[in-house]
């Protein structure tokens, strides 16, 4: 149906004078001068500030000559004023770092016993399991490994970090309640022991970080301190417990990984299983943790996140470990805010590949890691590859862990492996059908002359947003003997609630001497009607019947 036009637009007039012009809104002419237009500022200090008004380029200048400092040829910096500007400079740049975006990319991995956490010396790496730690080279090797799980009252073992020469692995009592725990101090050289360090009420240590400051930091995988985090200085004295943003776990999840990069603060979240897993991005202003960023998807096959770690002689790169069927070591690059903003600048497809684990469950449904449901909607593309073919789907909805797509004819989700998935909130991506060709619904009140579902169905749709558009046009059909005087169908796709006798398109039936009637499609409970203002004859013949609909889902 057409929509009303859009009427008293504003118009841009030619204006009279060189020096005016005129923009008409409403009946309403506002004259705009040049002077008023560009009306620049000429002050060296930039005292106004103003937010309206732009400057000259010599006070521009003058401004950058005076605040930032410049070594002349043959001249010192006055290290007592300029120190101060560059420590600001350091701080803008800093809480810049501490917002901005976050993209991780894969780099490569390799089979570890990594089911806890990781750490990096930069030239091994080490990993823990529920008991053991691990010595690997960075290409996977594995040097030295021993039980540690009885060196300190507790024995499960979590996250670690290193810091000169020596591993600090976080230990708790889990399965065991009430979840206490310490830290172990192991020599890294030959993971002996050295000592057990006691933390604030014995809380549970998931995981354990190391700042710039040399402050480390520890936090509780619990139900019941899940997101707290808990400060030590360098000599392991308590300091303070802060809160991080509710994430709202379930029972036995909790972040089982963190690393400080750049001033701020990286937290795995793991979930106890196979559900999913995410890295969540803190700024941290010296008081308050607040969550800016939530990256899904991490890496390609990375499942079920435990630890994290910063490599220290690898500008950029972040060490990953991960159980379940990966079981593995991933060693991934941070791509900061201007190359995530290029890449997604350079990406002209409109798709986005991901690395979840997507698996066949219906004909119309796929399930995907619990917590990444709220990460698609309504109207989403997706792309996928089953036994090297690929398919399009539109999706027709979402609920915990399953995606409904729109089912089609054109392109089959069969019970296979799904090998490759890409995304778009767009809505045209390269490769992207118009519309899908769809099996016809079962039509009620009209069939072949027999009995049967009437010849020719063609039946095509397509969604757009969270609507669905639907065409639809039989062959020869015939009013079925006995039937009610309307022809129905139930949609393949439900509707949002719609009150009975909502009109939702239009519809066109030609009967057998040619003459066509035009009426409208409507909602009657839950099925869909083309209503005209005509009887029809039991048997009568019908050329067509043809709608053009859209209505909510």
């Amino acid at each position: 149906m057409a929509e009303n036009p859009i009427s008293n637009l504003d118009e841009l007039t030619t204006p009279a004078s060189t020096d005016k012009l005129a923009i008409v809104n409403g009946g309403v002419t506002q004259k705009i001068t040049q002077q008023n237009l560009i009306n620049l500022l000429d002050e060296d200090d930039m005292a106004s500030d103003s937010d309206t008004q732009s400057s000259t380029q010599q006070s521009i200048k003058a401004y950058v000559d005076t605040e930032v400092p410049v070594k002349a040829t043959g001249a010192e910096i006055n290290t007592a004023t300029d120190d101060a500007k560059f420590a600001t400079s350091k701080a803008i740049k800093d809480s810049w770092l501490a917002n901005s975006l976050l993209g991780i990319e894969y780099v490569s991995s390799f089979a570890a016993n990594a089911s806890q956490g990781i750490a990096s010396d930069g030239t091994y790496i080490y990993t823990t399991s529920t008991t053991h730690l691990y010595k690997y080279t960075k290409a996977g090797a594995l040097q030295t490994s021993r039980d540690i799980s009885g060196d300190g009252t507790y024995d499960h073992m979590g996250d670690l970090c290193y810091h000169d020469g020596f591993l600090y692995v976080g230990t708790g009592s889990y399965p065991t309640t009430p979840l206490v725990g310490a830290v172990l101090k192991i020599d890294a050289s030959d993971l002996s022991f050295d000592s057990e360090i006691s933390t604030q009420s014995n809380h549970e240590c998931s995981s354990v970080a190391r700042d710039t400051d040399g402050n480390f930091w520890v936090t509780s995988y619990s139900d019941l301190n899940p997101n707290k985090i808990y400060k030590y200085n360098s000599a392991w004295t308590y300091q303070s417990v802060d809160n991080l943003e509710t994430v709202d776990f379930d029972d036995e999840d909790g972040y089982d990984g963190i690393e400080w990069v750049n001033g701020y603060l990286l937290a795995m979240a793991h979930f106890g299983g196979t559900e999913g897993e995410f890295l969540d991005k803190y700024s941290f202003d010296g008081t308050t943790f607040k969550r800016e960023q939530r990256i899904y998807s991490i890496v390609n096959g990375f499942n079920t996140g435990q630890g994290i770690a910063l490599d220290p002689t690898e500008d950029g790169v972040l060490w990953m470990a991960a159980r379940e069927d990966s079981n593995k070591a991933y060693k991934t690059n941070i791509i900061e805010e201007e190359n995530v903003k290029k890449a997604v600048d350079d990406s002209s497809d409109g798709w986005k590949e991901v690395s979840e684990t997507w698996a066949y469950a219906s004909a119309s449904t796929i399930t995907v890691p619990l917590r990444l449901t709220t990460k698609y909607r309504k109207g989403d593309r997706i792309k996928i590859v089953q036994d090297g073919s690929v398919k399009y789907f539109a999706l027709s909805g979402s609920a915990t862990g399953v995606l409904t797509i729109l089912v089609n004819t054109d392109y089959v989700l069969a019970n296979a492996a799904i090998t490759h998935v890409w995304y778009s909130h767009e809505l045209n991506p390269v490769g992207f059908p118009d519309c899908f060709t769809c099996a016809a619904p079962i039509w009620e009140n009209i069939d072949d002359g027999s009995g049967g579902q009437p010849a020719a169905n063609k039946f095509f749709q397509k969604i757009i947003g969270n609507t669905l558009h639907g065409r639809i046009i039989t062959g020869t059909a015939y009013k079925s003997v006995g039937a009610g005087n309307y022809a129905k169908f139930a949609p393949p796709v439900a509707f949002a609630t719609l009150p009975n006798r909502t009109c939702i398109g239009s519809s066109l039936i030609r009967v057998g001497d040619d003459s066509d009637l035009i009426g409208v499609c409507q909602v009657f409970d839950a099925k869909v009607y083309p209503v005209v203002q005509s009887s029809m004859a039991e048997n009568l013949e019908l050329d067509s019947v043809s709608m053009d609909y859209s209505y909510k889902i």
